[in-house]
């Protein structure tokens, strides 16, 4: 008898097959498959971020902290981790979000792979949109249906903070969301 996650993976697969007409094939698509398996539990919490908190942008005036300010895509926020892979509440992601990742490793390859060699080591947040994933439909023109970009990289259990995270995701080559602007902040009120 199949578990949950199989049920979910012959789902997308028949799904590929009437939607799109392909069958994933390679080696990207089996590492892709073999983690989608393993999904249990995020070794770092994943998050969603709501507006800030005037609390806590009055504590970033104290601190000093720069911001780093990055674009948002319209799509769906996962975490690749070695334990599988997830969607932003912690649990395994559903039929329709594998179907996106499941089309990019069969048509985007290196997009995916960069990614799933680094594994074992890091810990990643990735939005996945494009035509076909945009629920407020910013990027319903999009030329692709599906497609990801990186925006957080954890290491040992935690969140790596800005600039260095953007440093390691270059040294990765995954294509990552690049900050526009970076701020210190004087009246958090701006924010």
């Amino acid at each position: 008898m199949k578990n949950a996650l199989e049920k979910t993976l012959e789902e997308a697969y028949n799904y590929l097959r009437i939607k799109y007409k392909i069958k994933p094939l390679g080696d990207i698509v089996e590492k892709l498959e073999k983690l989608f398996l393993l999904s249990t539990k995020p070794d770092i919490k994943p998050y969603h971020i709501e507006p800030p908190d005037p609390l806590f942008s009055s504590m970033l005036l104290k601190l000093k902290t720069p911001i780093f300010f990055e674009p948002k895509y319209d799509g769906t926020h996962m975490l690749f981790c070695k334990n599988g892979i997830f969607k932003h509440d912690g649990d395994p992601i559903t039929k329709d979000q594998l179907v996106g990742l499941l089309y990019i490793a069969h048509m985007e390859q290196k997009s995916i792979e960069s990614i799933l060699k680094n594994i074992d080591n890091y810990t990643f947040a990735i939005e996945m949109f494009g035509s076909a994933y945009t629920p407020m439909n910013v990027h319903k023109d999009y030329p692709k249906p599906y497609t990801i970009i990186v925006f957080e990289v954890g290491e040992r259990k935690v969140w790596i903070p800005p600039p260095r995270k953007y440093d390691v995701l270059s040294n990765l080559e995954v294509n990552y969301v690049k900050y526009e602007k970076q701020v210190s902040i004087k009246n958090y009120q701006v924010l």
